[in-house]
């Protein structure tokens, strides 16, 4: 079991190495002027009722062709595992934002109790602002399925909203 402190610096240390990830995926959309303008990005830290404390860094962006382009990572210390997906759908509405993919890397699922490489995700994000006056942005925990996930589904969105919670740490930038 860890201690207090080796679980918090473990967990500081997952937060550095996905918004890391997500600053270098970030620069190099910036640079990109094909974009639409919509596009999530950030990440942080929250617990939820399933996995406990999870981490979770995004960044998914739409082309002006209608492509969708990014990546998820999602890391649950408390159940030992990281997972990595590739974004192919994204639906902005207002200050919410819904991404669905493919599993790309599991680490830490060795029999696919929880995700497996080649399945399907969906996740729920919501910015609700910058600053201390603001409430804290809400993201779900990325919600396995062997099915194909549609991210502009009303009722994929209704599930995954139903599975969000508050972060304690970070922020998610959402672009309508």
């Amino acid at each position: 079991m860890f201690t207090r402190r080796a679980t918090a610096a473990a967990l500081a240390l997952l937060a550095t190495l996905s918004m890391s990830v997500i600053s270098g995926i970030s620069g190099i959309a910036r640079a990109d002027e094909t974009l639409t303008g919509k596009r999530v990005t950030g990440g942080g830290q929250y617990t939820s009722d399933f996995f406990g404390v999870g981490t979770v860094a995004v960044h998914a962006v739409r082309h002006q062709d209608g492509t969708v382009t990014g990546q998820v990572e999602a890391h649950y210390p408390e159940r030992g595992l990281r997972v990595h997906g590739e974004v192919d759908c994204l639906f902005v509405v207002g200050n919410r934002a819904y991404v669905s993919g493919v599993i790309t890397n599991v680490e830490g699922d060795p029999d696919g109790l929880y995700y497996s490489e080649g399945t399907y995700f969906i996740l729920a994000i919501q910015d609700d602002g910058e600053g201390h006056n603001s409430n804290p942005d809400l993201v779900s925990v990325l919600i396995p399925s062997v099915n194909p996930l549609d991210c502009t589904d009303p009722a994929a969105q209704n599930f995954a909203d139903a599975f969000r919670s508050s972060l304690t740490h970070g922020n998610f930038q959402v672009v309508p």
